[in-house]
Formats: structure tokens, C-alpha cells, sequence
């Protein structure tokens, strides 16, 4: 250390372990990164979407028996067989989220429930086929069940699956990582441009080519990597702001489309005393306007503005539809009313629903589709980074101890 090749060498060794203190950063902030986008896009955001399916697909299950409830005897066989594949799909769905999801508290809610509310719901069928008065209170007592005990419980499932995504997009969007890799990019080219002063002052030489290099291969290293870490950034907030946000939007927008149809049917159902159903339908309606109002704001594909646009006009009409019914309810007209509720020629309330619904759903599955895509983007943004890192790191170790080896041996 008295001496001044030993200096060099000491000065060498701290240039090249700050190198390599820079790669092994780098790496751990690329590792760090990945595992939280692969936890958004493979674990996180598909279990928000399993319980926002099973919502709707139980939404949709309750109004499709009630509407068919509505035509009294044996019930249309559309509407049978959208009740079925409602609960059968959400039965499905329920077992993926119980693998996925880790929320024990929830599934097993929703799964003893579905079979209570399941009940209920034939007891209301049989009944309604024979014409016994008791069916209307056993379908009332099965979508209360579905609005008190299930609903809530896919509400908290979908609660928890949001909070595990926002907790991956953070790790994957980490601030941390970048000052890591700032920090110890800083701290490299600190010892190398130590190294090269101290060089410069002993040997009387303006510039050392080795260690030169070596100090343009670290700021490549540095440059790269913040980069690649602020585009996989962009990506995934992209992707969490437009297509899972727009995505959420809607498909709540299809719940209450679904829950504002079972409210039409449970007013009619209860013959005069159905004004708390009107109510509800009233403020289901208003909040699938925002929330649709909300989804033209963050819809980033053709195809989930196409559905926003046509879900607007479908509830409108579906609205309008539904006055139609509550006037002629209100004169007396019951089986005209009715009618109107079960009617399945074009213009009429089903076919006119099946349009909102069908653009709400379409507008679910782009914009999921477009999250997914982002999502994955943002991923192989990250994936060259540790081979740039690697090569790099070792070119600028190299660089200056090939740098600084040959003044070293001149004192021989």
C-alpha cells in the first residue's frame, strides 16, 4: 500500500468489485421486477377476474329464473338453460378461484350458499308449476340469499385478488429497484474515475484507454437497465389503468345490468308491492350509467369502445322498456306487463337486454385481453436486461484491469 503499484492494485480490485456489486444488483432489481409481473398477469389479475365472472354469472343465473319465474307454469327453456349454465359456470369458476385465490373465508361462503340458494330456487319452480302463491316468496328468499350471503362474499374475493394485484403491480413498478440501480451505477463509476484520476496524476497520462472503455461499458450498463426498467413500468401501468381498470368497470357494469333485469322481474313477480324493487332498479340503473360513464374514460381497444358505445343506446331502450312495463302495471294490465318483461320478439325487453348484455361482455373480454397483452409486454421488456447486464459488467471488469495491468507492470 506504500507503493504506488500497490495503490493501483487496490484501486483495480475496488473498480472491479464495484462492477460486479453493480451486476448483482442488477440482476436482483430485473428478478425483483419479473416475479412481480408475472404475479399480476398469472396469478393476481385472473383471480380478480374469476370472481368478477362469478358475480356476474350468478347475477345473471338470479334474473334469468326470475324473468322466467315471470311466465308462469313451465318457464321458457332459454331462460331455463341461462340459469343452469350460470350456476354451473360459477361452480366452475369457484374452483379455480379456491386454487388461485387462497381466500378460504369467501369460497366456502359462496359454495355452501349456491347450494341453499339453488334450493330455494326449485322449490319456487315447483311451486310456480302448480300455481301455488308460496313460489313468489321462495324466489324472494333465494335472491336474498344471492344478495346478502353470496354477492358480498365474491365482492370480498374479488377484494381480496385486487389487493395481492395492486400489491404485485407495486413490487413490479418498485422505485426502490431504480435507485438500486442508480445507487451502484453511481458507486461504479465513482472507482473508475478514482482509479483514473489517481492513474492520471502518478503516470502523467491524460487519458487511459482500458479504463475509458471500462467507464463507457458501466454508464451502458446503467442506461440500459433504468431504461428497460422505466418501460416495463410504463407497460404495466398501462395496462393496469386502461385495460384491467376499463375491464373492472364493465364487468361491474354487467352486474347491475344483470341485478336491474332480476329487480324488473321481482316487481312484477310481487303484484303491486314491488315499489322497493323499482327503487333498486332505479339505482342499479344509475350506477351502471356511471360505471359505463367511467369505461369511455380508460376503454383503450376498437372493440371496447364499440361496446361502450352500443351499451349506452341498449340501456336506453331496455329503460324505456321497463317504463313501458311499470305503466301498464300501474293501470292494472299485469299480463301485459308481464309480456312486455318475458316478450322474446326483436324490440322486445329480452332481446333488448341481450344487446346490453352482449356489449358489456364483449367489452370485458378486449379489454382483459388488452391488460393481458400489456402485461406480457412488460415482461419481455425485462427479459434481455440480465444478458445485457452480464455482458456488460464483464466487459467493463475486464477493460480496466487490462487498463490498469500494464502501468502496473511498467514499475517492474
Amino acid at each position: 500500500m506504500a507503493t504506488t503499484p500497490g495503490r493501483l492494485r487496490l484501486l483495480s480490485i475496488a473498480a472491479t468489485v464495484a462492477i460486479v456489486v453493480a451486476w448483482v444488483v442488477v440482476l436482483g432489481a430485473v428478478s425483483h421486477r419479473r416475479a412481480g409481473v408475472t404475479a399480476v398477469a398469472t396469478r393476481s389479475e385472473p383471480s380478480v377476474v374469476l370472481a368478477q365472472r362469478i358475480q356476474t354469472e350468478l347475477t345473471d343465473a338470479d334474473s334469468s329464473a326470475a324473468n322466467g319465474f315471470l311466465a308462469g307454469g313451465l318457464e321458457p327453456g332459454a331462460q331455463v338453460q341461462r340459469y343452469q349454465q350460470g350456476l354451473a359456470s360459477a361452480a366452475d369458476d369457484l374452483a379455480q378461484a379456491a386454487a388461485q385465490s387462497g381466500s378460504a373465508g369467501p369460497v366456502r361462503t359462496i359454495a355452501e350458499q349456491m347450494a341453499v340458494y339453488a334450493g330455494l330456487v326449485q322449490a319456487a319452480k315447483a311451486d310456480n308449476r302448480q300455481g301455488l302463491p308460496v313460489g313468489a316468496a321462495y324466489l324472494r328468499s333465494a335472491s336474498q340469499v344471492l344478495h346478502t350471503q353470496i354477492l358480498p362474499a365474491a365482492a370480498a374475493l374479488a377484494q381480496g385478488s385486487a389487493h395481492r394485484l395492486d400489491s404485485g403491480a407495486g413490487a413490479a413498478t418498485a422505485l426502490a429497484d431504480v435507485l438500486a440501480v442508480l445507487a451502484v451505477t453511481v458507486l461504479a463509476l465513482a472507482a473508475l474515475v478514482a482509479t483514473q484520476v489517481f492513474l492520471s496524476r502518478r503516470t502523467r497520462r491524460a487519458l487511459n484507454i482500458g479504463l475509458a472503455l471500462s467507464t463507457v461499458a458501466v454508464v451502458a450498463l446503467g442506461s440500459l437497465v433504468l431504461a428497460g426498467l422505466a418501460s416495463e413500468r410504463s407497460a404495466l401501468v398501462s395496462a393496469d389503468e386502461h385495460g384491467y381498470a376499463s375491464a373492472a368497470r364493465l364487468a361491474q357494469a354487467e352486474v347491475l345490468a344483470f341485478q336491474a333485469r332480476g329487480d324488473e322481474s321481482q316487481a312484477l313477480i310481487a303484484r303491486g308491492n314491488g315499489r322497493v324493487y323499482d327503487a333498486d332498479f332505479d339505482a342499479a340503473v344509475a350506477a351502471l350509467r356511471s360505471a359505463l360513464a367511467s369505461a369511455a374514460g380508460s376503454v383503450t381497444t376498437v372493440q371496447g369502445v364499440q361496446a361502450v358505445q352500443a351499451a349506452g343506446p341498449a340501456l336506453t331502450a331496455y329503460v324505456a322498456l321497463d317504463g313501458a312495463i311499470r305503466a301498464a302495471d300501474a293501470r292494472g294490465a299485469h299480463d301485459e306487463a308481464v309480456a312486455i318483461a318475458v316478450g322474446a320478439a326483436p324490440g322486445g325487453s329480452n332481446p333488448v337486454f341481450d344487446t346490453l348484455r352482449g356489449a358489456l361482455s364483449s367489452g370485458v373480454t378486449s379489454e382483459q385481453a388488452a391488460f393481458a397483452a400489456e402485461a406480457a409486454s412488460a415482461r419481455h421488456r425485462l427479459g434481455p436486461l440480465p444478458v445485457v447486464a452480464t455482458v456488460a459488467a464483464a466487459l467493463a471488469a475486464i477493460l480496466a484491469l487490462a487498463g490498469v495491468q500494464p502501468r502496473i507492470d511498467e514499475y517492474r
